[in-house]
């Protein structure tokens, strides 16, 4: 959040969700009673295809009024009509590395702070993404 304000952007983060696609629709609704966003990052793909058909269902034009990004890089997302850009993660080495980081724990590693993992992520660029409208 600090980056984006540094831009000179407003971050608003919603609270936490189930991770469904009828959150994505639940979100929808609420965005519409306010101002529009430029831009929503779901938690997963799957909320954003939601989010994504219901804004299309109430008359938002996405991505000309708002663009949408899941996370994952789940195939599905490029299936949908219009395709979700997503984040796209390398979910074996994630999940390898949560692996790591459990079995460490498990025999007793007494590291407070362990260092911090990095994973490659890919913005999948597709049809839910637009440049910012002006203001």
């Amino acid at each position: 959040m600090r980056a984006g304000e540094e831009a000179g952007l407003q971050i608003d983060v919603v609270t936490p969700n189930r991770p469904t696609f009828e959150s994505g629709v639940a979100a929808a609704e609420s965005l519409v009673h306010g101002r529009l966003p430029t831009a929503v990052v779901c938690f997963n793909d799957v909320m954003a295809l939601g989010l994504t058909a219901r804004l299309l269902e109430l008359g938002v034009e996405v991505p000309q009024q708002v663009s949408v990004v899941g996370w994952g890089g789940s195939t599905l997302a490029g299936h949908s009509t219009p395709a979700i850009t997503t984040l796209a993660v390398p979910l074996g080495d994630l999940g390898t590395a949560a692996v790591d980081e459990l079995l460490a724990a498990q025999q007793g590693s007494t590291d407070a702070t362990p260092d911090p993992i990095t994973l490659e992520v890919a913005l999948v660029t597709r049809a839910t993404t637009a440049r910012a409208r002006q203001k």
